[in-house]
């Protein structure tokens, strides 16, 4: 009988010791996982800063900025950009139909000649 309680003992210790050892290390990886979390978390609350502050100098300086995909056709425009060619963002998607809509017709032909030029590139 005292050869099945010292196994027992050991098994029971065993049991106890790898309990702790998973503990600790389940401690350390929500440790590691909560501070992956904080890192990502930063530099979104960054951009997002950084996206405001832009927002708000286009506002005052009456200036928007836009990016085209030349290869998918997508275009986006800044709020402000909405705002100088009059349009609604909720109701309209950018297209090259409607910049050409809002340029002075002088105009017109050269830009008419970039955005062919860029999309045959």
């Amino acid at each position: 009988m005292g050869r099945f309680s010292a196994s027992r003992r050991r098994a029971e210790q065993f049991v106890i010791e790898a309990r702790n050892n998973l503990e600790l290390r389940v401690a350390e990886r929500t440790g590691e996982l909560t501070r992956a979390n904080e890192d990502l978390q930063n530099p979104q609350a960054e951009l997002r800063r950084r996206e405001a502050y832009l927002a708000g100098a286009q506002r005052l300086s009456h200036t928007g900025s836009f990016g085209w995909s030349v290869s998918t056709g997508e275009i986006l425009w800044s709020e402000e950009t909405y705002r100088i060619f009059q349009y609604d963002r909720t109701t309209m998607t950018p297209t090259v139909e409607l910049i050409l809509q809002r340029v002075h017709p002088e105009d017109a032909a050269l830009v008419k000649q970039t955005i062919e030029r860029r999309g045959a590139r």
